[in-house]
């Protein structure tokens, strides 16, 4: 077995023993006064085992230098419109925290060379949820419609309204990239 798989294997059970609140090493209770035994750090060490799972799912570490590979080519080469196979979909971190169109489209657009390819644009989400009933516009903004808010989209106040997608909500655009994709690609 590799050696980085069974580090990540150790790590995850380190996480799940510290969520849990007991010593990894000596397999007591840790007290409550600890500071690892907080529950904010419970929930930490949680996700960071959910994390580490997904990763040892994905095949392990390796998947992370082959994400970040630099192709070899021109630059004056016309770049592909974007693309993404299944077998990359399936690498796409889905986030626990609801997050907004940019940061996912980032951890979509971390799964190609973008020396060879374009890359996804964020706007292509909201077009597409406006286009199927998601999303409507009041004013210069989006809001959910409650379609949009049953599939888990909602909307946190900065100081300007943002909309945010939950876990769900990602699983969602994801399960429809082919359609987001076309109109990224200026083909819709």
């Amino acid at each position: 077995m590799d050696q980085d798989f069974v580090l990540l294997k150790r790590a995850k059970m380190y996480m799940d023993k510290l969520s849990d609140g007991v010593d990894p090493v000596s397999g007591e209770i840790l007290p409550n006064d600890t500071a690892l035994n907080n529950e904010r750090l419970a929930r930490c060490f949680k996700f960071i085992s959910e994390v580490l799972t997904q990763l040892i799912d994905l095949g392990g570490l390796s998947v992370l230098s082959e994400a970040n590979k630099p192709a070899d080519v021109s630059k004056n080469q016309k770049l592909r419109p974007f693309e993404l196979p299944n077998d990359k979909r399936k690498r796409i971190f889905l986030n626990a925290k609801p997050i907004d169109v940019s940061e996912f489209t980032r951890s979509i657009n971390k799964h190609i060379s973008v020396e060879s390819m374009e890359k996804l644009k964020g706007n292509a989400f909201a077009t597409w949820l406006l286009a199927k009933g998601y999303l409507e516009k009041e004013g210069s903004t989006r809001k959910p419609t409650h379609k949009g808010l049953n599939i888990g989209i909602s909307t946190h106040l900065k100081q300007t309204s943002q909309l945010m997608y939950s876990r769900e909500a990602q699983q969602f655009l994801l399960d429809n990239l082919d359609e987001i994709i076309m109109i990224s690609n200026g083909q819709k």
